[in-house]
């Protein structure tokens, strides 16, 4: 396996702006201002503004992690790969949105070997010991965590129901589910959804038309705030910054921001929305670590950029950048993931490996540490 890591060391006397395109359909809740823009946004190819920066190095290559193949139920496009404490989890959930059925199946490996795989999972339903019916309505993960937002299917019933539960899968490849939050509304049209935060996902409970709360897996409210005003209704979250308390939205000439503490946009000298440079749309996934925030673009299906964004007062800057490119091409468009320990940030990435799905992981020097 050829792969090459090309350092991006830049001017910094040159900049260039990033563009984005608000162009695409997005989800049925995009009226909340919280759809999965990373999912549903056509992009065009962002370029960076050009810093002088440190240089992310290849420490290491597994080429086929735990040295075992999987099935395509066990592995997909909708994995979720996560380092933690020591282990590493594979989560792939399958569920249909039209019913009341699920199942997760769970890997588990310590250093390179399994002792968890693909175990099935059956996911209950919230409504399996009651008359009403629910239908799953968002899925997502926080590390080791699925979360489901479901919605009331019982005809004519109002006002309108969402449960928010969780299902969380331990070392051992046990799963706990637990109901975290019931959420009730007057208003039909409203939606409870899901948002992607720089750690995770996020339940984002509509209380009314013009106010939102932002709650963890473990039910801990860490927003509640304002939709009226400056709140860019019709704009496409790009993601939430939990520690910081802000939402990136696309802007028409770059990424801006709202202030969750104050329920106000943040805005620049001029009186005008704040920019903010940094890749966004539905070719990059982004993860917290010490005082930043990793981000991996998918440039193509053999090669990705991976940078390291400083967060300082709450204002992301670039600070290191690097190239990855691979011989084999990724299985599916858009599903390299990315992942930390305690001393790598982990690109994982689905292939096809002698004929069979497997992963392929990429661990890079943490420039955050």
């Amino acid at each position: 396996m050829f792969l090459l890591l090309t350092a991006l060391v830049l001017n910094a006397c040159s900049q260039t702006e990033e563009k984005t395109s608000n162009s695409a359909v997005p989800e049925e809740n995009s009226e909340l201002g919280v759809t999965d823009s990373d999912t549903t946004k056509s992009e065009e190819v962002e370029e960076v503004q050009s810093v002088d920066s440190d240089v992310l190095f290849l420490a290491d290559q597994n080429e086929q992690l735990g040295g075992e193949a999987f099935s395509d139920s066990g592995l997909n496009e909708k994995s979720q790969i996560v380092d933690k404490d020591g282990y590493t989890y594979i989560l792939t959930p399958s569920i249909d949105t039209r019913s009341e059925s699920g199942t997760l199946y769970v890997s588990i490996l310590k250093g390179d070997e399994f002792i968890v795989k693909e175990k099935v999972i059956d996911i209950e339903m919230p409504s399996k010991d009651s008359d009403d019916r629910y239908r799953y309505t968002k899925t997502a993960f926080y590390e080791n965590t699925l979360l489901i937002v479901s919605r009331d299917s019982t005809k004519y019933r109002s006002p309108n129901q969402f449960i928010f539960t969780t299902v969380t899968v331990n070392e051992k490849g046990e799963a706990e589910t637990k109901e975290v939050r019931r959420s009730v509304s007057d208003d039909n049209n409203l939606e409870d959804s899901l948002i992607s935060g720089l750690k995770g996902y996020y339940y984002f409970e509509k209380t009314d038309s013009n106010h939102a709360n932002i709650v963890d897996k473990d039910g801990k409210l860490l927003y509640s705030f304002s939709m009226d005003g400056t709140y860019p209704v019709n704009s496409d979250v790009v993601f939430l910054d939990e520690e910081n308390g802000r939402i990136y939205f696309y802007g028409s000439d770059g990424n801006i921001a709202f202030d969750l503490n104050h329920s106000e946009m943040i805005w620049d000298a001029n009186g005008s929305e704040m920019l903010y440079d940094f890749p966004a749309g539905y070719r990059v996934s982004r993860l917290a670590s010490n005082n930043g925030m990793y981000i991996l673009r998918y440039n193509s299906s053999t090669q990705n950029a991976l940078y390291f964004y400083e967060i300082n007062n709450g204002e992301p800057a670039l600070a290191s950048n690097g190239i990855m490119e691979s011989a084999l091409e990724a299985k599916y468009e858009y599903s390299d993931i990315l992942s930390i320990d305690d001393k790598f940030v982990n690109v994982y990435k689905i292939v096809i490996y002698k004929g069979e799905p497997t992963i392929q992981k990429f661990s890079f020097t943490r420039v955050d540490l």
